[in-house]
């Protein structure tokens, strides 16, 4: 088709030629249209995400994050059905901060959980004055994935960056305020995002790209304010944390268009083009009878007034020999085309000469 743009048939009408170049132009920009706008299409899609359930007989504990404006310590008591034993081993109690002014503890394992199976918080504040108990502002608690703290974040800092949505939104996902002479429970699952390599150029493409595990948990809480005396005057609160379920969720990042369905889609754009240029044109220079030729031969014809006998005989052998050969000419140069056919066939044996 593209070289149909150049090559000029004088056993054609100039009007099937002019329409021909016409639609070739017309065709090329649309090709080019769509290849542009599917690239821009491709560079900007967001990955979606595939989600799929395991089933586990157990699951991490999550690690949970502390932080009071006052000194305070943490109990911690792991229960498993009926029974209560200590994890106090897996408490770092809290130390002040002088960069945020405020005391930070955590609790680390790793302990399994399944259905049955509870941790719970016990807060202490470390002084039993009255303007103490009757401090009003929250205490901060963060739980997360064990596969996932601020270790990790500043680990994947250099693969990801820490502006990331996904990263910001794992680290301020289950952040919680705990009120003064409360007891809550939290209930939370465990989920697991194999993210692609930002700017990983096989997913573009349509490849596996390369993936990255990052679990996370997803968390709520329910909460009774009540003062519970049976603890002690410097009680401030208890959390209690149990799984929802053991079955984890596994998140994949998947494109949907890469490159090659691109080159699918503009393979049949161009597919669905040439199919009507056949339709057109005919499905080549050489055989070109097409619904155009149809259409515009049946309305042009050439305008000529044959001579009749008695003219002819009036003519010299030399005038009639003449006739003949411009007839002879006219016929191979514009309804036989042999020239154009000579020098097609010989640029195409030209093309396929091996150099010596």
């Amino acid at each position: 088709m593209l070289a149909d743009l150049w090559r000029s048939n004088k056993a054609e009408s100039s009007t099937v030629i002019l329409t021909r170049r016409i639609f070739i132009v017309v065709f090329i920009t649309l090709i080019l249209t769509c290849f542009l706008l599917l690239i821009v299409d491709v560079r900007g899609d967001l990955p979606s995400i595939k989600s799929t359930q395991v089933r586990s007989n157990n699951v991490p504990a999550p690690n949970v994050y502390f932080a009071f404006a006052r000194g305070f310590t943490i109990g911690c008591t792991r229960i498993d059905g009926i029974s209560a034993t200590s994890c106090n081993q897996s408490i770092i109690q809290p130390t002040f901060n002088a960069t945020i002014q405020a005391y930070n503890g955590s609790f680390a394992s790793n302990i399994k959980m399944d259905g049955s199976s509870v941790i719970r918080f016990d807060l202490y504040f470390t002084s039993t004055e009255d303007s103490i108990r009757n401090y009003t502002s929250p205490m901060f608690m963060s739980v997360m994935d064990p596969g996932y703290g601020p270790n990790t974040v500043q680990y994947h800092s250099s693969i990801f960056p820490y502006n990331e949505p996904f990263v910001q939104s794992v680290e301020l996902k289950n952040i919680y305020h705990l009120s003064q002479n409360s007891n809550y429970i939290v209930r939370y699952s465990r989920t697991i995002r194999y993210m692609s390599s930002p700017g990983d150029f096989g997913s573009l493409i349509g490849v596996r790209p390369r993936y990255y595990e990052i679990p996370y948990v997803e968390s709520n809480i329910e909460y009774i304010i009540y003062k519970n005396y049976t603890i002690g005057d410097n009680w401030y609160a208890s959390v209690a944390i149990t799984p929802v379920t053991t079955i984890v969720n596994d998140e994949t990042e998947q494109r949907s268009k890469t490159v090659i369905s691109m080159l699918g889609s503009i393979s049949g754009i161009y597919a669905g083009i040439a199919g009507l240029y056949i339709f057109l044109f005919g499905p080549g220079i050489f055989s070109p009878w097409g619904y155009v030729q149809k259409r515009i031969i049946s309305k042009e014809g050439l305008n000529y007034t044959a001579d009749t006998l008695a003219d002819l005989a009036k003519l010299s052998l030399e005038e009639r020999v003449r006739r003949l050969e411009e007839a002879d000419m006219f016929l191979n140069d514009h309804v036989i085309g042999i020239p154009f056919d000579r020098d097609v066939k010989g640029s195409n044996q030209d093309d396929h000469k091996m150099p010596s």
